[in-house]
């Protein structure tokens, strides 16, 4: 029986090398960058590089972020990273692929991951105010972390399947900018200033 979790593949995809890290609960928040074995220190981490996508996150503030992804259907997600006492918490699923998000790359990848993480919010009732920059370090005491399987990680392909069989993926549109997406809001406000 194969009992390997995502928690033996996280370090893969946590590609930040110098993270922002801090405990933003506390009364007084802060937030700087430190060293990975640091950061780890750290209630909340910094999910993703900038100019990378490896992981996307959906904060889900209900009481059932251990259950949601399956009643709704959703592929098991690599983890959650659980508040132990509301049951709430981020939902984090890693691409086997990371999808570059600068100006040299190309734009259909971005445009699906902007399609897929506001599929994932609806689907999961994320918080849409939520910019996936900061995540519960699943690492940290104050987390309960539940892993998935060791082989959970997913191409966008097949997340975007998995939410087009529920009707849940936008349709894609070059005129109409994405909100729920962290990406889908900065070309809004590209956008709208230009």
């Amino acid at each position: 029986m194969n009992t390997a979790t995502f928690a033996d593949e996280w370090t893969d995809h946590w590609l930040p090398r110098a993270p922002l890290a801090g405990d933003v609960k506390s009364p007084r928040p802060s937030v700087y960058r430190h060293s990975r074995a640091r950061a780890l220190e750290h209630s909340h981490i910094e999910a993703n590089p900038l100019a990378v996508r490896s992981l996307i996150v959906t904060d889900h503030d209900g009481s059932d972020a251990d259950q949601i992804a399956d009643l709704k259907g959703l592929p098991e997600p690599s983890y959650i990273a659980l508040n132990p006492f509301t049951r709430s918490g981020h939902i984090v699923y890693a691409l086997s692929t990371p999808v570059c998000l600068t100006n040299s790359a190309r734009r259909g990848p971005m445009n699906l991951l902007a399609r897929v993480e506001t599929g994932l919010c609806d689907v999961l009732s994320g918080d849409v105010g939520y910019a996936g920059r900061l995540t519960r370090n699943p690492w940290h005491q104050g987390s309960l972390p539940l892993w998935g399987a060791s082989e959970a990680s997913y191409g966008l392909r097949e997340l975007s399947c998995a939410l087009s069989d529920l009707g849940a993926l936008p349709g894609y549109s070059p005129r109409s900018t994405l909100t729920r997406s962290a990406i889908g809001r900065n070309c809004a406000l590209f956008g709208l200033t230009r």
